[in-house]
């Protein structure tokens, strides 16, 4: 094709190209320049609204209704269907509401049919109505408005009294007005916009919580073109404080540095200084492990703001730092730039979080895919992370968390540790009174090791941890699993390796004790860790007391529902030393095979792989054994 200055030139080809008009199902390809172009009336917004209003015409923001008592609805059903083909007003509308068809289950849905229209039917039943003539109710919902699948009746009642017919309708748009209440209940800090042409038509009243901010005309001397929203809201940002959140960056290079540390660390100078002094040997060691941790792995400091996404990165926080840089200074070309970076930072973001989120769910990590589904869904828990409140609130749970424990019971023990030195040994061999002795050579001799912790603190000798020489006589101090039959116990002795093992079985994401040493250092650290811990957990065995470091807990109330209004409403999260947890573990390992014969084998509760599947089983397995033996339970 050529273009001269007056005409075009086609060739041969292009002209045999195409193919004769009329052809069904040949897509004629007609040049551009040869398309009809619409001008005038015909191309303006005139046309496009006839268009719009076509496409819009049978789906309507509000239904249509035609309602009315027909008293028998067969004989007029040729007069609608004649109305619906020929008249505007019935073929558009959405519901048809007639009462008294005098239908019965005799009469077929053919005879009642509307074409474009779906029926619903409650016929008087006589049986319950106790009427054999009238009544009824038919429902047609318009097809174009609603579609049949959508259509549900939920209830159905005919009675003496009253015949309802109650329908459940999901058209393809749902009204405004109708879907408003329920939004703002499921959603009430949500910031709302309604905007449009009213005419004469306002949501004062509908709406007294929402303001109209347009206050000029807008249709010559008229002001019907309104906005609505609700003055209230506020930002997320704005409705919750930012908060500074402080945390440890681990890194393999921190790792080493802290091995290295505790490699050339001789423990010897720390511990045998204090000697036999259990508390200062373990402030000693507590203090140096900190001190250790805060030299070798840094700490860094960040604010959290409520409506930051799981993706938002710091390198996509420092694109976003640039683009309001850009912003401040006015320079459109940095802007420009920094806004493209950033949407493909962010693209990289979303993807890099979406396979973390599918490495989890692969790893059977379910409590963490949980977690990031509901953040990212925007599930909110029914309890909150915090309380509020200060010293006065802290005391208020301090008191209501320690009601049970009674002054007078804990005055004659001046002792804390009574209790464990009696359940362990005493580090001096029990005075020789043979009598009192005689009756724990019997068999069940394992279960007096409870009883002597709380028979201790009533008792009115001051030093229990001296004359207590019965329970001493009973096998608790089986828990280090020897025992002789000349009448002395040993306290159990641990190893580094137990030490070490115990340490590398820690959860490195638990959160610190009041002692501050962290689980994730332990576990880093097991082999380095191993002998100075050993030192002092033998220390403590062999003294029969727990510092008073190890036995403070720090307590995190957390509500158990949305809205607590009590203090019962706040379950206490004890956070206690991993340190002594540690302890408490190889020290289970002792006792557990001294009380395993006197254990139920019905417990399910308190024991290692055993819980309520198993009490489920075990009760289903008994069942099913007495059914196939034929006994009736």
């Amino acid at each position: 094709m050529r273009d001269s200055a007056e005409y075009r030139v086609y060739s041969r080809e292009q002209l045999l190209a195409l193919r004769p008009m009329g052809r069904v199902g040949v897509v004629q390809t007609i040049p551009a320049e040869l398309r009809r172009k619409y001008r005038g009336c015909r191309a303006g917004a005139k046309l496009k609204a006839k268009k719009t209003e076509k496409r819009w015409r049978y789906k309507p923001s509000v239904p249509s209704v035609v309602m009315g008592n027909v008293n028998s609805l067969t004989n007029k059903t040729d007069e609608l269907a004649c109305l619906v083909k020929n008249q505007r007003l019935y073929r558009e509308c959405s519901l048809f509401c007639f009462t008294e068809t005098w239908l019965t289950p005799d009469t077929p849905d053919a005879n009642v049919e509307l074409p474009g229209f779906s029926t619903v039917r409650a016929d008087r039943d006589p049986t319950l109505s106790g009427k054999r003539k009238g009544g009824g109710l038919a429902l047609f919902i318009n097809t174009r408005w609603c579609n049949p699948g959508h259509v549900n009746v939920k209830e159905v009642i005919c009675c003496r009294d009253i015949e309802l017919l109650a329908v459940s309708l999901r058209p393809y748009y749902i009204p405004r007005e109708l879907s408003r209440h329920s939004l703002q209940t499921q959603h009430p800090d949500a910031f709302y916009v309604i905007s449009g042409d009213f005419n004469h038509v306002t949501l004062d009243s509908t709406l007294p919580a929402f303001f109209q901010f347009v206050d000029c005309p807008t249709r010559k001397n008229r002001t019907i073109d309104l906005l609505y929203a609700n003055p209230q809201y506020k930002p997320l940002v704005l409705r919750q404080p930012t908060t500074t959140r402080s945390f440890r960056v681990w890194s393999p290079e921190a790792e080493e540095a802290l091995k290295d540390c505790y490699d050339t660390t001789d423990w010897s100078v720390l511990l045998h200084p204090h000697g036999e002094d259990i508390e200062g040997v373990t402030h000693c060691v507590t203090d140096y492990l900190n001190f250790c941790m805060d030299v070798a792995v840094p700490t860094k400091t960040v604010r959290c703001f409520p409506n930051n996404k799981p993706w938002i990165t710091s390198d996509v926080k420092d694109i976003l730092n640039q683009k309001k840089r850009a912003f401040r200074d006015g320079n459109w070309t940095e802007l420009k730039r920094v806004q493209g970076e950033l949407k493909i930072q962010l693209k990289e973001a979303k993807e890099s979080y979406r396979k973390k989120v599918e490495r989890k769910l692969q790893d059977n990590n379910m409590k963490e895919v949980w977690g990031a589904m509901k953040t990212i869904t925007g599930c909110k828990n029914n309890s909150g992370s915090s309380v509020d409140g200060g010293v006065d609130r802290a005391n208020q749970f301090n008191n209501f968390y320690n009601r049970f424990d009674c002054p007078a019971a804990a005055a004659p023990s001046s002792d804390p540790s009574a209790a464990f030195t009696t359940l362990l040994s005493s580090p001096s061999p029990p005075p020789s009174p043979s009598p009192p002795p005689s009756p724990s050579p019997s068999p069940p001799s394992p279960s007096p090791p409870p009883s002597p912790s709380p028979s201790s603190p009533p008792s009115p000798s001051p030093p229990p941890s001296q004359s207590s020489p019965p329970s001493q006589s009973s096998p608790p101090s089986s828990a280090g699993g020897q025992s002789n039959t000349h009448g002395s116990h040993c306290p159990p002795a641990f190893t580094a390796d137990q030490v070490r093992r115990q340490l590398r079985r820690l959860h490195p994401r638990k959160a610190a004790g009041p002692d501050k040493v962290c689980p994730r250092m332990l576990k880093a650290c097991a082999a380095q860790l191993g002998e100075p811990l050993q030192h002092v957990f033998n220390l403590s065995l062999r003294l029969g007391r727990v510092p008073a470091t190890w036995k403070t807990t720090c307590l995190i109330p957390v509500p158990k529902k949305a809205h607590p209004k009590e203090l019962n409403d706040y379950r206490p999260v004890a956070l206690t030393s991993h340190v002594m947890k540690t302890m408490e573990r190889l020290l289970l390992n002792h006792l557990r095979p001294q009380v395993h014969h006197a254990e139920d084998p019905l417990q399910f509760a308190y024991r290692e792989k055993v819980g309520v599947e198993d009490a489920i089983l075990y009760l289903l397995h008994r069942t099913h054994s007495h059914l196939d033996k034929g006994v009736v339970l």
